[in-house]
């Protein structure tokens, strides 16, 4: 990341896989014969492989997206809004000392507060817009052009519309 920084460059930098538990739907015969087999489901722990995509985002700066390679193939997004922040004070041109997750001082404080309330789940959706189309999915071109493809959950701890 660090690299990819001094370098200018923006993009996956690193991917990373890791088996972990999740709890999934297993299914199981129970009963019946083997030409009629009756079959019982319930929740139970596997370790599928979940892969790490390290992104370098212009918007975001360093942030991850985690996914498993296990229906429902949930998706994770790990965000950090004080880099979004800095993203945004650099473009609008507002100087500022950066700590690693945080300012140490800054020449407008009132701009960096305006930058800060206005982040909102708009930036999150085009973050995710960008790197869905550019990382692995089990979704097909067909299944796409059906409407197929992640829908982000809401996070109604804003308490508007923010």
């Amino acid at each position: 990341m660090e690299k990819a920084e001094r370098d200018g460059r923006f993009g996956v930098v690193m991917i990373g896989v890791a088996q972990e538990k999740a709890s999934a739907w297993r299914g199981f015969v129970n009963g019946g014969t083997a030409a009629h087999p009756h079959f019982s489901y319930r929740r139970m722990s596997v370790f599928p492989n979940h892969y790490y995509f390290y992104v370098r985002d212009a918007q975001w700066g360093p942030a991850f997206i985690k996914t498993v390679a296990y229906a429902p193939y949930g998706v994770w997004i790990y965000l950090n809004g004080h880099e979004w922040a800095k993203r945004q004070a650099e473009q609008r041109g507002i100087s500022f000392e950066a700590l690693d997750n945080g300012f140490r001082s800054v020449a407008d404080a009132d701009a960096l507060a305006g930058i800060c309330h206005s982040l909102s789940h708009r930036d999150i959706d085009r973050f995710w817009s960008r790197w869905e189309v550019r990382l692995p999915s089990p979704f097909t071109v067909d299944d796409r052009l059906r409407g197929y493809r992640y829908a982000l959950a809401e996070d109604h701890e804003l308490g508007d519309d923010r």
